[in-house]
Protein backbone atom coordinates (compact mmCIF):
# COMPACT_ATOMS: atom_id res chain seq x y z
CA UNK A 1 0.00 0.00 0.00
CA UNK A 2 2.83 2.23 0.81
CA UNK A 3 4.38 1.45 -2.96
CA UNK A 4 1.27 2.64 -4.46
CA UNK A 5 0.76 5.89 -2.63
CA UNK A 6 4.81 6.59 -3.41
CA UNK A 7 4.21 5.77 -7.44
CA UNK A 8 1.72 8.12 -6.92
CA UNK A 9 3.62 11.10 -5.15
CA UNK A 10 5.77 10.63 -7.74
CA UNK A 11 3.25 10.25 -10.86
CA UNK A 12 2.05 14.24 -9.53
CA UNK A 13 5.45 15.05 -9.16
CA UNK A 14 6.01 14.18 -12.96
CA UNK A 15 2.98 16.14 -14.02
CA UNK A 16 3.88 18.51 -12.63
CA UNK A 17 7.62 19.31 -13.46
CA UNK A 18 6.17 18.93 -16.83
CA UNK A 19 4.03 21.07 -16.50
CA UNK A 20 6.91 23.66 -15.34
CA UNK A 21 9.35 23.16 -17.86
CA UNK A 22 6.55 23.18 -20.63
CA UNK A 23 5.36 26.55 -19.26
CA UNK A 24 9.21 28.44 -18.44
CA UNK A 25 10.52 26.61 -21.76
CA UNK A 26 10.96 29.90 -23.51
CA UNK A 27 11.82 32.05 -20.16
CA UNK A 28 14.27 29.54 -18.80
CA UNK A 29 16.66 30.64 -21.57
CA UNK A 30 17.09 34.78 -20.54
CA UNK A 31 16.29 33.36 -16.45
CA UNK A 32 19.04 31.09 -15.40
CA UNK A 33 17.65 30.73 -12.19
CA UNK A 34 14.41 28.14 -13.61
CA UNK A 35 16.92 25.70 -13.83
CA UNK A 36 16.86 25.52 -10.47
CA UNK A 37 13.08 24.70 -9.91
CA UNK A 38 13.56 22.35 -12.69
CA UNK A 39 16.15 20.53 -11.36
CA UNK A 40 14.44 20.48 -7.56
CA UNK A 41 11.54 19.03 -8.95
CA UNK A 42 13.21 16.49 -11.09
CA UNK A 43 15.29 15.72 -8.20
CA UNK A 44 12.07 15.10 -6.26
CA UNK A 45 10.42 13.16 -9.55
CA UNK A 46 13.48 10.52 -8.57
CA UNK A 47 13.50 10.51 -4.42
CA UNK A 48 9.52 9.22 -4.92
CA UNK A 49 10.38 7.04 -7.38
CA UNK A 50 13.57 5.34 -5.48
CA UNK A 51 11.01 4.85 -2.82
CA UNK A 52 8.38 3.47 -4.52
CA UNK A 53 10.66 0.94 -6.35
CA UNK A 54 12.28 0.44 -2.75
CA UNK A 55 8.26 -0.32 -1.20
CA UNK A 56 7.71 -2.25 -4.00
CA UNK A 57 10.59 -4.39 -3.77
CA UNK A 58 10.32 -4.98 -0.05
CA UNK A 59 10.31 -8.62 1.46
CA UNK A 60 7.04 -9.15 4.07
CA UNK A 61 7.86 -12.02 6.21
CA UNK A 62 4.01 -14.45 6.78
CA UNK A 63 4.10 -14.98 10.06
CA UNK A 64 3.97 -19.12 10.73
CA UNK A 65 0.85 -20.63 11.92
CA UNK A 66 1.01 -22.06 15.85
CA UNK A 67 0.09 -25.71 16.08
CA UNK A 68 0.24 -25.75 19.70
Amino acid sequence: MRSLWCFLLCLLFSVSTAGLVAGTWVKAQDYGGIYASWAILILLVLVTLGRALYWACMRVSEPLQNFT
